[in-house]
């Protein structure tokens, strides 16, 4: 059963004997990305949960929702939502349909209009693709098809009433891409292409209309010894859609994990590689013209260093975020902008004491984001990380109200 989570699909790294040092996993499930620790909360005034968010958009700059899940010694996990309104963050609690349960990815198109996707386990045992609607009052779940053990990963509607979500299912054997589509009624199912591998996942997707898509995430290569899992890129049309061939740096594996389109012919994807043996990942990002991709080498941070998200609110105005391993041998934060000439490191505002991770982000405009992930704090609990960028600096944004 693929039961979510970002949370569990990015669970603690694994030491390196030789020289201890921390390996950035390719996960099982859902997400792929290697996690540079534990992941978790986002809300110091919740004291007994763990609250991990996986997803972010910001309708307007002062109007954001964030999504993800929490979880209790005697919860396994429901999923969970705050919103932004510039000042404060203010829990929103979504339907949660099963535990564990999971909210991965959000798409808001305004002030009071988000759809967020992930995933549940069902009382008959799979896992479940979940859908949700918030109008800025009260939530309202969306019946959605679930084939297989199913769980979405991205959404991106380019209209209110328009909106594309991708994952994966699984069958006995063999994990596939989900992709579906909302008219602002009812979820169909869009038929995808065969990848002719017995291992596949989408992870993100970003639509500049309704019919013009692209997703990214990942696919094994069964011919290969050993097998070697790459990036898959696929294009949507309004009618079908098409892998794309797309680079596979890296001798051992690769991924992509977040995407961002802010133009019909102009997409870049953010992720991660690995080389030969080298437990040690290196950031991936690329850029797609509307007919073939090219990579663009961010910069490496620190030894080991993973790109999890990116916005871009305009072709030359893209952020990137994720985490490192710093020098003290634990997980740093990491973000990145991109002004489409050349990456620049850009320090991050969160000093916390251990573990941390910034996990989504949302550009509404040049020069203002926000992102949020989770960090572990001195008592063990997980809690969850915002940062705000203003175009000068990061800033925290952890203020909470009831």
């Amino acid at each position: 059963m693929i039961v979510m989570t970002r949370l569990s699909a990015m669970a603690a790294a694994a030491v390196v004997a030789a020289g201890a040092a921390l390996v950035l996993p390719v996960t099982a499930g859902r997400a792929a990305r290697p996690a540079l620790a534990q992941p978790h909360v986002l809300n110091p005034a919740v004291t007994t949960a763990d609250i991990s968010l996986f997803g972010v958009s910001c309708g307007t700059a002062t109007s954001c929702l964030a999504v993800g899940q929490e979880s209790t010694a005697s919860n396994l996990g429901s999923d969970f939502a705050q919103a932004w309104n510039g000042r404060i963050w203010r829990v929103v609690t979504p339907p949660s349909p099963g535990s564990p349960a999971a909210l991965n990815g959000v798409a808001c198109t305004g002030k009071m209009s988000c759809i967020a996707v992930g995933g549940y386990a069902s009382p008959a045992g799979p896992g479940r693709a979940l859908a949700v609607a918030w109008d800025g009052r009260r939530w309202r779940v969306l019946r959605i098809p679930s084939p297989g053990d199913s769980e979405l990963s991205g959404i991106s509607c380019p209209q209110p009433d328009r909106c594309v979500a991708v994952g994966d299912f699984l069958t006995i054997g063999a994990r596939h891409t989900l992709a579906e589509a909302w008219n602002g009624k009812t979820w169909r199912i869009l038929p995808g292409p065969g990848t002719h591998s017995s291992d596949t996942v989408l992870r993100s997707v970003s639509c500049s209309t309704p019919n013009i898509c692209l997703a990214v995430g990942q696919k094994r290569i069964d011919t290969a010894v050993p097998a070697k899992e790459v990036s898959l890129t696929e294009t949507w049309n309004g009618t079908r859609w098409t892998v794309v061939p797309s680079p596979s740096p890296g001798t051992s594996a690769n991924d992509l994990t977040g995407l961002s389109c802010p133009g019909h012919r102009t997409c870049v994807a953010a992720g991660w590689l690995l080389n030969g043996r080298s437990p040690f990942a290196q950031p991936l990002a690329m850029r797609w013209d509307g007919s073939k991709w090219r990579l663009l080498h961010p910069l490496s941070a620190g030894p080991v260093t993973a790109l999890d998200g990116i916005s871009c609110a305009h072709p030359a105005a893209c952020m990137a975020i994720g985490a490192q391993l710093g020098k003290s041998g634990t997980n740093g934060l990491l973000a990145e902008s991109w002004n489409g000439t050349r990456w620049r490191v850009l320090p991050t505002a969160a000093r916390v004491p251990a573990e941390a991770n910034l996990l989504a982000i949302s550009c509404p405009r040049p020069g203002r984001c926000v992102a949020v992930g989770n960090y572990l704090g001195r008592t063990g609990t997980v809690r969850a990380l915002a940062e705000e960028w203003n175009g000068g600096k990061w800033i925290l944004i952890n203020r909470t109200g009831a």
